[in-house]
């Protein structure tokens, strides 16, 4: 299962930026939309590796970044994600793993992309 092919990314990132809804920001501004969410972060307690505390901080459910959190909701997703991409999906054991690893990847991506530190 390739995680490098472009559509896949951008079916991640496309996820991504429509799970961010801050209030107050127009949900078309990415790059405020990210923003929020990196400040967010940052409000939350984060004193060590950066992926694992964006990781915890996306388990804690968020306001403003609505991420899915069930086991058969996140495997639907990765699922579609891999399917789209015309890839045969073959269900992981740690898939809650994957699915935040991969989300936290593409989010790191978007913020270099749209010009905000993380």
């Amino acid at each position: 299962m390739n995680t490098n092919k472009k559509v896949f990314k951008e079916q991640v990132q496309a996820y991504i930026i429509q799970s961010m809804n801050h209030e107050n920001v127009h949900e078309k501004d990415i790059r405020e939309q990210l923003q929020c969410t990196v400040k967010d972060f940052y409000s939350y307690y984060v004193r060590g590796n950066i992926q694992s505390e964006f990781i915890s901080f996306m388990q804690g459910l968020p306001t403003g970044f609505n991420i899915d959190y069930t086991y058969h909701n996140i495997s639907e997703v990765v699922k579609g994600w891999f399917e789209n991409c015309g890839e045969t999906y073959v269900q992981k054991d740690n898939e809650t793993d994957f699915f935040y690893k991969i989300i936290y990847r593409e989010f790191s991506k978007l913020c270099r992309e749209y010009n905000v530190t993380l």
